[in-house]
């Protein structure tokens, strides 16, 4: 597959919040090729230290923080600094400079989310204003002009990096639906 094709992006992010500070603990991001569905092996994960997230701004709360405890945790390798995972990110998604579009499940939470520490930080944003897509909006789209069937079969763990997959797969399944159907 040439990297050529890899035009879309996928990024997730597991929080101990639901509002535009949350505390961000992982960052997931997956490269793809919309019209074929190729993703290469090359996946972005990264678990972010709470407490860095909190010093740079980051929000907890009650509920969310109760619910993480129901589902055991999450699973950290090695966290860091928010804003190394940051600086990180960039440089991962520097090497596909054919990325258009950068996804998220939808873009006013894990890009906005994103979009503050990075304005916080005093780090450059790796996507430009124009870039973000949403994949609720397509998913419901599909939905709503016919019998488009989510596939399934990719694990609903969450895990940043597991659901940019998942979502991709989504994604895909969902426009080349609405492409058949249009």
């Amino acid at each position: 597959m040439s990297d050529a094709n890899l035009t879309d992006v996928m990024i997730d992010i597991e929080t101990m919040g639901i509002n535009r500070d949350a505390a961000v603990i992982q960052i997931g991001a997956l490269v793809f090729d919309w019209q074929t569905g190729m993703m290469p092996p090359d996946i972005f994960r990264e678990d972010v230290d709470l407490m860095s997230s909190i010093m740079a701004g980051g929000e907890t709360d009650r509920l969310t923080t109760a619910w993480w405890r129901q589902q055991e945790g999450l699973d950290q390798i090695d966290p860091k600094q928010i804003g190394v995972v940051l600086h990180a990110l960039n440089k991962w998604l520097a090497q596909y400079p054919t990325i258009e579009r950068v996804w998220a499940k939808g873009p006013t939470f894990d890009l906005t989310v994103l979009e503050g520490y990075y304005d916080r930080l005093g780090i450059k944003r790796p996507w430009r204003y124009n870039q973000p897509r949403d994949t609720r909006t397509v998913i419901e789209l599909a939905r709503t002009i016919g019998n488009w069937i989510e596939p399934t079969g990719v694990d609903p763990k969450h895990d940043a990096a597991e659901d940019c997959r998942r979502q991709c797969v989504q994604l895909v399944s969902a426009l080349k639906y609405i492409k058949i159907s249009g």
